[in-house]
């Protein structure tokens, strides 16, 4: 068998070539009908591709997204941290503004983080679902996901270090 001959194809073309006329198609018109009907199929698949492929290229928009998201937060919990070691609770109430604009703004970053996640595996999934498979977004989505596995394992988070390691 050649691998490279659609299997709806060459059924027809074997049939074409059956011995016995029962067999055959009984007109051209036959012929033309499912010929048509590949084609039909074949281009759904092609528009399939075409959208697995727009869905992978979002995905990997919002995966460049999520990753600024994730440098800005590091950033920002560096930030928190190097505040709250040189602000002490008799500070005055000055002082500690800074402190909780910054944990504001990481609150913020969080919601704007997950957000990121959910829509670039989201994405991801499409490209899986309508692509046969799409092996560039199955290979990212394992990628995001054992990413944040290990971002759970590093928090302590054993559920969802768990979620992650078993999807």
């Amino acid at each position: 068998r050649d691998r490279t001959v659609p299997p709806d194809l060459e059924r027809l073309t074997l049939q074409m070539l059956e011995k016995r006329r029962e067999r055959r198609p009984q007109s051209m018109q036959e012929v033309w009908e499912a010929l048509d009907r590949y084609l039909a199929g074949e281009q759904e698949r092609e528009r399939l591709r075409e959208r697995a492929d727009q869905c992978f290229q979002r995905g990997l928009q919002e995966l460049a997204s999520y990753e600024a998201l994730r440098l800005e937060r590091e950033f920002a919990m560096q930030e928190e941290r190097d505040l709250c070691r040189h602000i002490r609770p008799w500070h005055s109430q000055a002082q500690k503004q800074h402190v909780w604009a910054v944990r504001h703004r990481l609150q913020m970053l969080d919601v704007l983080y997950a957000h990121a996640f959910a829509t670039a595996s989201d994405y991801l999934r499409q490209a899986i679902d309508q692509g046969d498979g799409h092996a560039a977004a199955r290979d990212k989505l394992i990628e995001l996901y054992w990413h944040r596995h290990d971002e759970a394992a590093a928090a302590g988070d054993d559920a969802t270090k768990l979620f992650f390691a078993r999807q």
